[in-house]
Order: C-alpha cells, then structure tokens, then sequence
C-alpha cells in the first residue's frame, strides 16, 4: 500500500490520527443514541455502513482519499467496543463481568491472529489477480466478512413452513438482545423469562434500569473524578501498549547487508501473530482472575 499510493512521512501516522479524532468525536454521541435507538439496529447499522469503508479502501488511489474514508471508519467504529460492553453491563451482574469482558478481548486478539494469518495468505495468492494488489484485495475481503455480519444483526433468516395445511410466518430472527427491560423481540433464542430473570439480578446488585441517558445523567457522570481518573488510565494503558501496532513496520524497515528486506512481506503479517497470542492468554487469565 505504501508503495502503491506513494505515501510519505508521517502519513501512515496521519491516517490513524484522523481515525481517532473521528472516533472521539462520535463516542459520546453514539452512547446516548443507543438509549434511544436499539443496539441491535444501530449497533448492526454502524457495522455494516464500517464493512462499505472498508471495502471503498480498495478504491483509494491517494492519501487524501485515505483520510476521508478514515475518518467515516473512526464514526462508525466508536460505537463498537463502547456499545457491546453497555450490552454487557446491562446483562452481567459485576462479578460476572470480568470474565465476558476478558473473553471479549480474547476474541479481538485473536482477530488479530486470524487477520495476520489472512494477510499473509492474500498475499500470497491473490496479489495482481484479476488487476488487483494484495493489500486491495484484503479490503475487499474484509468487507464482505464485516457487511454478512453486520447484515446479521438486523436479519439471520426469514423462514416460512406450513402446519397442517396452515402456511404461518416466523418472524425474522436477529441475533442481538438489545436491553433486557426492553428486548429484542425477533431475536430467535430469546424470550421473556430471560428477560425477566435479567431484570431481577440487576435490582439485587443495585444496577440502574437501562433508560434513555438525560441531562441530569450527563452532569452527574461529569461532576465525578472517577471518569476522569478512569480515561488517564486508559490513556496511559493505550499509549504504552501502542507500539504494537507498529511491530509490523518495524519487521518491515529490517534489512541484510546487501540492503534487501529481511522479512518478506508473509512474514512481516505472520510473525506478529505471536504476539497476539500472548494477548489472547492474558486477556483470558486476566479475566479469570
């Protein structure tokens, strides 16, 4: 990609900058629309219009075209992590929390593996098919596999079967719970009592019932240190495990003596994946523990 495009300097920096900054700008606001709006809509939209960015970073042809495309990335994926740990909270009592959100994190980890893994297999046998570089290729893909599962938030099937001459519909099924005071009501493998039972283990921990965030909510949250202790911490967590996300480069920029690469390009997406395993079993005992 770097070559393809012509990208300079700080421009790989740049990109991921845009990307927060349109992160941050939409993390607040996508919180208090899913008081009002149902995850399982807005959660599933949010992916599907991210899968459509993905895919259009297939297209670019410049760094300015990069930049914009990022920053509809950066909106669209404020509401991801955010949103499913509200799900989370609204479902698990505090001692079973740690656990979900320790697996929830394994799972991104070892989308990371897999993501390598595809990279290196992309490259080595779809570079130049049918006119098109490796790297474009692994948005694409990466495209359909976001827009399928996102599609499938709103929608898994629609079945129709008949019953003794009778032809009845089943509703479609969705795979998102929404909030247990106010449930999905297509998702296949729910029902009320679940519901119900959630209901009644959030009042015996003193958790709130979820309810569209007011004024009085927003000024409460903002009059506390905690939330400003909590977002130094996660700062300083973020940029002390950020270098990471460079590791790649760094294999990248390695050369022998003769000045060839030393990694070569499956490489530089595989052997990261070590790394990511680590993660995964952290993330993991983390949880447990």
């Amino acid at each position: 990609m770097q070559e393809d495009l012509n990208l300079q300097g700080n421009e790989l920096n740049y990109f991921t900058t845009t990307f927060n900054v349109a992160y941050c700008v939409m993390l607040i606001p996508s919180q208090i629309i899913m008081t009002y709006v149902r995850p399982s809509f807005w959660l599933s939209g949010l992916e599907i219009a991210w899968g459509v960015m993905t895919g259009l970073m297939a297209m670019v042809t410049s760094a300015k075209q990069v930049y914009i495309i990022r920053v509809f990335l950066g909106l669209c994926e404020s509401s991801a992590w955010p949103g499913m740990m509200t799900l989370f909270m609204h479902w698990y009592t505090p001692t079973e929390l740690a656990k979900r959100m320790g697996f929830y994190h394994s799972c991104q980890a070892i989308g990371t593996m897999m993501s390598g893994a595809l990279q290196a297999a992309i490259m080595s046998t779809l570079d130049g098919h049918h006119g098109l570089a490796g790297w474009r290729w692994l948005f694409v893909i990466n495209a359909i596999i976001t827009v399928v599962w996102g599609s499938l938030g709103f929608v898994s099937h629609s079945t129709n079967f008949r019953k003794k001459g009778a032809k009845t519909e089943r509703p479609s099924q969705m795979m998102l719970p929404d909030y247990p005071n106010k449930p999905n009501p297509r998702a296949f493998w729910f029902n009320r009592n679940h519901g119900e039972l959630s209901m009644a283990r959030l009042v015996r921990h003193n958790r709130a019932e979820p309810k569209p965030i007011s004024l009085a909510a927003v000024k409460r949250t903002f009059s506390g240190w905690t939330v400003y202790f909590v977002a130094v911490l996660y700062i300083s967590t973020v940029l002390a495990s950020y270098g990471y996300v460079y590791f790649s480069l760094f294999l990248k920029a390695m050369k022998l003596p003769d000045g060839s690469r030393r990694w070569t390009v499956e490489e530089v997406n595989v052997i990261p994946i070590g790394g990511s395993a680590i993660n995964v079993l952290f993330g993991k005992t983390s949880g447990c523990i």
